[in-house]
């Protein structure tokens, strides 16, 4: 799709807008500000991958936990699963209403004691998964072509993203088009709010020399449309390769 902006011709299947229609109106813009994920980036199959990961190992965990707690909390009551006896304590002597109750107690001091007792636990979770799979996502189109054409037209490009500034870095050099970026505004700019505040689109401009009525935002988030139209940008391009639905790009005034 991307490419398929940058030289005006259509990619079937992918988008329903006039590819060649939108790189002329792009023509006499000079910079142009791209989101990454979901926009260069695929996401999809890396997060959710690595979502089912965590949410495994989490839940394994809390069941551990919760399995050793309540087995503390069994024997209190006088119930020894191990040996398979039980001796004198609340189920001999108290009501069904009075155990459930105490079992209800122990499960929910277990998971208390699993997020608040045991930070470093949950955090070793996400770390572990991190490391068994790749959160990477993979491009979505031939990122250097892209950036190549762009530059050898005049544009100024720079990424408007929420990732860190390595995770940027790291994705560009795999794309081997670090050298085709001009400016990166990532999570890690400090002094720049986070999309879609117009001041962080004005300051975009001003650090490329370039105005607001000759940059195009092109992203696949409502919050990049925002953007674009926070910063006042001659153009606004919504791809719907991430999350953006096509009606929220018409009615947010995209292309």
């Amino acid at each position: 799709m991307l490419r398929s902006f940058a030289t005006g011709i259509r990619t079937p299947g992918i988008t329903s807008f006039n590819n060649r229609q939108l790189a002329l109106r792009a023509l006499s813009s000079k910079l142009i500000i791209l989101d990454k994920d979901g926009t260069l980036m695929s996401f999809h199959r890396p997060w959710l991958s690595w979502c089912r990961r965590v949410q495994y190992r989490l839940g394994s965990l809390a069941a551990d936990k919760i399995a050793c707690s309540v087995d503390f909390k069994l024997r209190d009551m006088g119930v020894n699963l191990q040996d398979q006896d039980i001796t004198l304590g609340v189920f001999a002597e108290s009501s069904q209403v009075e155990v459930r109750e105490h079992l209800r107690t122990a499960y929910i001091a277990a998971l208390e004691e699993l997020l608040e007792a045991e930070p470093g636990a949950t955090e070793g979770v996400f770390t572990e998964c991190q490391n068994k799979g790749d959160v990477k996502g993979a491009a979505l189109a031939d990122v250097k072509g892209l950036l190549e054409h762009l530059k050898q037209h005049g544009y100024k490009v720079a990424i408007a993203t929420a990732d860190t500034d390595v995770g940027v870095r790291d994705f560009l050099e795999d794309c081997e088009s670090s050298h085709l970026v001009d400016f990166i505004m990532s999570s890690s700019c400090s002094d720049l709010p986070a999309k879609p505040s117009g001041r962080s689109a004005s300051l975009i401009c001003e650090r490329m020399g370039v105005s607001a009525a000759d940059t195009v935002m092109v992203g696949d988030t409502p919050t990049d449309m925002a953007f674009g139209v926070n910063g006042s940008f001659k153009h606004i391009i919504g791809v719907t390769s991430g999350t953006l639905q096509m009606h929220f790009r018409c009615s947010s005034g995209a292309v």
